[in-house]
């Protein structure tokens, strides 16, 4: 074909293309479990101090959770949120600027509530992470960061943050 019949091909098919129907097999109930933590947050610690932003939202057609997280200091890291319908499960991938991955898996244990867990191998040895959101009676959001370095039976908290919805 000559360039020219393909540009024509092309003009033609780009239409066709565009009006394909919006993905439908992200609208179970299950994919809507995260949804409480959407948003823009300025999150805190427990004393009321600003300790960061996040913004958390819907991408590749509501299948997906994206947060963009900065600290206080600019440091800033992103995850990648979604309910696997194969395994059941909510999925997270943690990426921050100190380019170490966190993978994390979980689910809705009550409405307004994601616990996420995994393991990191360390230098020190095998570091299991766990990470729980809670949606507050006032409208925040509680996330809490735990570790544990003896395989989950004692377990401390490395971050608690509240997450307080901005205006506009």
């Amino acid at each position: 074909m000559r360039s020219g019949s393909w540009l024509l091909v092309l003009a033609l098919a780009a239409p066709a293309a565009a009006q394909q129907p919006t993905p439908t097999g992200c609208t179970s109930p299950a994919h809507a479990q995260f949804d409480f933590w959407l948003g823009s947050w300025t999150v805190t610690n427990t004393d009321g101090a600003t300790i960061g932003r996040n913004r958390i939202e819907k991408v590749s057609s509501g299948c997906a959770v994206l947060e963009s997280w900065t600290d206080a200091r600019g440091v800033d890291g992103h995850s990648i949120n979604f309910y696997d319908p194969e395994s059941g499960s909510w999925q997270q991938v943690w990426m921050g600027s100190n380019g170490l991955p966190l993978r994390l898996e979980g689910g809705a244990d009550r409405p307004g509530r994601m616990i996420l867990s995994g393991a990191r191998n360390t230098p020190q040895g095998v570091v299991q992470n766990r990470i729980t959101w809670t949606l507050r009676d006032d409208g925040t959001v509680e996330q809490v960061w735990e570790t544990s370095n003896d395989g989950g039976d004692t377990w401390s908290v490395g971050f608690r943050g509240i997450y307080v919805r901005q205006e506009g």
